[in-house]
C-alpha cells in the first residue's frame, strides 16, 4: 500500500463531518486513522475557531475543544508564505490554496462551488468529498 494521501479539508467539510453523517464524516475518520494525511495551515484553524462558535452550530464547549485537540494530534501543520489571489468571489479562500501548495496535497476537500470550478491547482486536486471517495473511472 502507498503513502497515505495528502489532504487539505476546507472548514466547511469539517463542520459536515461534525453534524451530519455524509462523505464528510467519513473522510474525517480516514484522517482520524491515518488512512489519509491531513493538511492544515494555521489560518485554517482560526477559521474553524470562528466558525465554530457561529450560534446556529450548537456543538458543546467539550466537543469543539476535543475536536481541536484531534485535528493538532494528527495533522501536519504548513506554513504558506503568501496565499495567491485567484478566488475572486471569497478571497479568504485563497489561504486553502495556499496550504494545499505549502503542503504538496494532492487533494483539497471543499463544499465551495468558487473553490469546486478550479478544478485543479497546481497540482492539487479540488473536490468534495464524495468525489474524493468515489472518483470517477478513467
Amino acid at each position: 500500500m502507498g503513502a497515505a494521501p495528502k489532504v487539505v479539508l476546507d472548514t466547511n467539510v469539517i463542520i459536515s463531518a461534525l453534524g451530519w453523517n455524509g462523505p464528510e464524516r467519513r473522510v474525517y475518520e480516514l484522517c482520524m486513522r491515518g488512512q489519509i494525511e491531513l493538511c492544515l495551515c494555521p489560518a485554517i484553524l482560526e477559521e474553524l475557531l470562528r466558525v465554530l462558535e457561529y450560534p446556529k452550530f450548537k456543538f458543546p464547549r467539550s466537543h469543539k475543544a476535543a475536536l481541536v485537540q484531534d485535528l493538532l494530534r494528527i495533522a501536519t501543520l504548513s506554513e504558506p508564505d503568501t496565499a495567491p489571489d485567484i478566488v475572486k468571489e471569497d478571497p479568504a479562500d485563497n489561504h486553502l490554496l495556499a496550504c494545499a501548495t505549502a503542503a504538496q496535497a494532492q487533494f483539497l476537500l471543499t463544499g465551495d462551488q468558487h473553490l469546486l470550478q478550479l478544478s485543479r491547482y497546481g497540482s492539487t486536486t479540488i473536490c468534495t468529498a464524495a468525489v474524493f471517495l468515489n472518483p470517477a473511472p478513467a
